[in-house]
């Protein structure tokens, strides 16, 4: 990857230097997971999601997650983008070679609470580990 100051460039930048990127092309089938949380009732919410790794991983995962897990609120019937999963080494293979998705290799567990009510179940069911 290269840094182009702007001074060379003769452009104005507004947002920092441009950067041009001089590596191989790479494809990745599961580069970047989205996490999204929706508000299905008329309450205000508070949420947390824990992220663990499963005990049956193959091999070590390949994506960052936050360790402590991630936490906010909801107004009635809202939905928000509360975080992105990126892998660490994008990897070229795809489907049944890929074996496991780096995604499926973590648990999720969401909590979710009314806010000045008792804890509510989110209304997707939040997937088992089949034994």
């Amino acid at each position: 990857m290269a840094v182009i100051p702007e001074e060379e460039t003769g452009e104005v930048n507004t947002s920092g230097p441009r950067v041009e990127f001089d590596g191989d092309t790479l494809t990745c089938a599961d580069l970047v997971y989205k996490l999204t949380v929706t508000n299905t009732t008329e309450d205000p919410v508070t949420f947390r999601i824990e992220i663990n790794e499963k005990q049956n991983a193959d091999k070590p995962i390949n994506i960052h997650w936050p360790r402590t897990g991630l936490a906010g609120k909801l107004i009635g019937n809202e939905s928000t983008v509360v975080g992105m999963l990126c892998k660490i080494e994008p990897s070229a293979t795809q489907g049944a070679e890929a074996g496991l998705t780096e995604i499926s290799k973590l648990n999720f567990s969401l909590k979710v609470k009314r806010i000045g009510g008792p804890r509510v179940e989110p209304s997707v069911p939040v997937p088992e580990e089949n034994n």
